[in-house]
């Protein structure tokens, strides 16, 4: 139940946030499987007015595909429903069927704004923002630089300050009435 319990844990958040500040409304940010789970527990709660979502994966089978191809370099048989070793991670196999049945471009939109952020102008993103136009959310979607530097190993990774940049300015002109 891992990936029920992620999304619980960011689902909690989101509630702790609204209670903790006040607000209304709150925007959900995440990164590759961060964005895809938060942009499911934002369908799924209709908790988010905006979400940020970075190199989102559009189906969890993605990701279940990845992590079983590196095991497959590493000599392991990859099975379907099997646990997979990848990266010095353990994913259990009840984990990468449960991501498997992940899918953005058939789920709800998580909120009425988007803002989806390519890694790079070959990534597939347009097609999960063409599907939720198609549904009346409102959508930008960019390539934004700064993925690979952010995503090297700790000591060469750099903080993608110019994305850092854009998100905020998207979310200030998305919510020009909350105050700094």
């Amino acid at each position: 139940e891992r990936v029920v319990g992620w999304m619980d844990s960011i689902d909690q958040a989101a509630a702790e946030l609204k209670t903790r500040s006040g607000l209304d409304q709150i925007s959900l940010f995440g990164l590759h499987l961060g964005a895809t789970l938060a942009a499911q527990v934002a369908a799924s709660t209709h908790r988010a007015a905006s979400a940020v979502l970075w190199a989102p994966l559009l189906q969890g089978k993605q990701l279940t595909r990845q992590i079983r191809a590196y095991g497959a370099l590493n000599g392991r048989e990859p099975l379907a429903g099997t646990d997979q070793e990848a990266g010095g991670f353990l994913y259990r196999g009840d984990t990468l069927d449960a991501l498997s049945n992940i899918d953005l471009l058939t789920s709800d939109s998580p909120a009425p704004r988007v803002l989806l952020l390519q890694k790079d102008a070959g990534s597939h993103e347009q097609k999960l923002a063409s599907a939720w136009r198609a549904r009346g959310v409102e959508v930008t979607c960019e390539v934004c630089v700064g993925y690979g530097d952010m995503m090297q190993e700790p000591r060469s990774s750099r903080v993608p300050d110019q994305m850092i940049d854009r998100v905020v300015e998207w979310l200030a002109a998305a919510h020009p009435s909350v105050p700094a």
